[in-house]
């Protein structure tokens, strides 16, 4: 099931991005790795190192840096609802988003990207919403799993929840919707696990389903979308 995601969802979004996607990837084992373990100092230290010297393939990875520090702990932690005010702040306050943009990266590469204007569709911003229309369900079945903060699905929502801000803001700038790129493969894992703990019985089978068909929907529209992929496959075809 989080292979079908995967596939339908976030591989083509890899060819546009394929450097930060290995980066992505080495991010995600690491992050893994470090929540089997111990909670300790140094653990966080190897993680923030693995982070740290992926910058060498792709310096906008120190976003991660941050990330790991708002989404670590308890579901819905301060950091997340930091988050969310933050995101709503910005994208109600488009001169403060834009001014926050040019402070941090007024002589870097990606300031190429606030003078764009183009955004996000809005097809996109429902894909990345299902990972928080489970992990609402989930609060409201398994309440007393969401306040363990040891649980790693817990901060997996942190992060889901995260990676939405970003889509949202991504409808205005789409620069905010590579940030996701580190954090959607995260889903691969939150949203089938979410389905297995809060759905029973042959509802399951339904939502799984549905998904399988909505998901393959969603991927023949970004072949048609990104890039021309299907009218190149169709002319291909036809030769």
């Amino acid at each position: 099931f989080g292979l079908m995601i995967f596939l339908c969802q976030i591989w083509t979004d890899s060819m546009n991005g394929l450097r930060q996607f290995v980066v992505a990837g080495i991010v995600c084992l690491a992050w893994e790795r470090w929540a089997k373990k111990e909670k300790s100092f140094k653990n966080d230290l190897i993680l923030l190192a693995v982070i740290l010297l992926c910058m060498q393939f792709h310096k906008s990875v120190l976003i991660c840096i941050i990330i790991f520090f708002i989404t670590r702990g308890k579901f819905f932690n301060v950091g997340t609802i930091v988050s969310i005010i933050g995101t709503l702040a910005l994208y109600a306050i488009p001169s403060l988003y834009r001014f926050l943009f040019e402070t941090v990266f007024s002589t870097d590469s990606y300031s190429d990207y606030e003078n764009t204007g183009t955004g996000m569709s809005v097809m996109r911003l429902l894909v990345c919403a299902v990972p928080v229309i489970f992990i609402i369900f989930n609060r409201y079945v398994n309440r007393e799993e969401t306040l363990d903060p040891e649980n790693v699905t817990n901060w997996m929502m942190n992060i889901a929840i995260f990676s939405f801000c970003c889509s949202v803001l991504a409808l205005k700038m789409v620069y905010f919707a590579r940030i996701s790129i580190y954090l959607h493969l995260f889903n691969i894992v939150l949203i089938p696990n979410l389905i297995h703990k809060t759905i029973r019985g042959n509802m399951k089978t339904f939502i799984k389903v549905a998904a399988f068909f909505l998901y393959l929907f969603y991927f023949l529209y970004q072949m048609k979308a990104y890039g021309g992929y299907m009218q190149a496959f169709q002319l291909s075809f036809l030769n």
